[in-house]
């Protein structure tokens, strides 16, 4: 019994030293101990899902943190399935001073979560790991347009898995900012390719930078923007964000006159460099800078 009180004192001291740490591993380097752990409990496991999120995983008492310069994250989620019976189990596997540990977790909504319930298992794929997928997504140019507009964008959830629809063994993520705006990526998980697009519920919406003139840039009392013809529209919105990607002004109703202009305060802005995004028709985002001076 002493022996056991002692182990358990380790194990709480060890995770909660990785928890405040924030020790991270990539995606294959947790699986192994994943696996180990499935084929004590299921008959000839097959890898179905590797995932992981921001936030708080269900029935797992970690604070999960993704490094998307990096492509680590705190802890990763591993669901089996077997061949013998379609039994699944899911695992989480993170990393301590001590080593890697996995513990299995109950499924709950982690599948919910999902765009759609993977049915095939990805065992004999040599798929590529979640570090390099994350370079891949780097240097995607959307991915660089929705930072540049929203430079505290964070990762919420990826996982990899069997795409139902082309066959295709891909890591699909989503980034969100702090508006719940969401960019979604494609990564084919064996020839790298990737894929971004832009999405707000089931609307896919497109960045176009520089599309928007102002005048006077800088500003110091009244800012005039000029909106294409063909972007206007009666339900456009126009989102003011500073610096730090933090939403200022969310302005509707906008009165724009017949040569597409719109009329900008921005008596009550402070000095800085402001990012503008113009929602327009066809869910377009258009998207410049503008300098205040006071």
């Amino acid at each position: 019994m002493r022996k056991f009180y002692i182990l358990t004192i380790i194990f709480t001291l060890a995770l909660m030293y990785s928890s405040s740490a924030q020790l991270k591993l990539t995606a294959k380097e947790g699986e192994p101990k994943a696996r180990a752990l499935a084929e004590t409990d299921i008959q000839k496991p097959e890898l179905l899902i590797v995932g992981t999120i921001t936030g708080k995983i269900p029935g797992f008492n970690l604070t999960i943190d993704f490094d998307e310069s990096k492509g680590k994250s705190t802890a990763w989620v591993y669901l089996y399935k077997s061949k013998v019976d379609d039994s699944t189990k899911a695992y989480a596997v993170f990393k301590t001073i001590l080593g890697l540990f996995a513990m299995q977790i109950k499924l709950g909504d982690l599948l919910s979560n999902l765009p759609f319930n993977p049915e095939t298992s990805f065992e004999n794929v040599e798929w590529i790991d979640s570090d390099k997928m994350m370079e891949d997504i780097r240097d995607n140019v959307k991915y660089q347009d929705f930072l540049d507009v929203f430079p505290e964008t964070f990762f919420r959830m990826g996982a990899i898995l069997n795409d139902p629809m082309s066959g295709r063994t891909v890591w699909g993520v989503t980034f969100e900012n702090k508006d719940s705006l969401r960019l979604n990526c494609v990564v084919d998980a064996v020839s790298e390719e990737s894929i971004c697009e832009l999405g707000t519920g089931d609307i896919q919406e497109t960045i176009y930078k520089g599309e928007i003139s102002i005048y006077p840039n800088p500003a110091r009392e009244l800012a005039v923007l000029t909106i294409p013809n063909k972007y206007i529209s009666s339900k456009a919105e126009l989102r003011v964000y500073n610096s730090l990607g933090t939403l200022i002004y969310n302005l509707n109703n906008l009165n724009i006159n017949s040569d597409g202009q719109i009329a900008l305060s921005v008596d009550n802005l402070h000095s800085g460099v402001y990012t503008l995004v113009y929602s327009g028709l066809n869910h377009t985002l258009l998207t410049t800078r503008l300098v205040v001076v006071k």
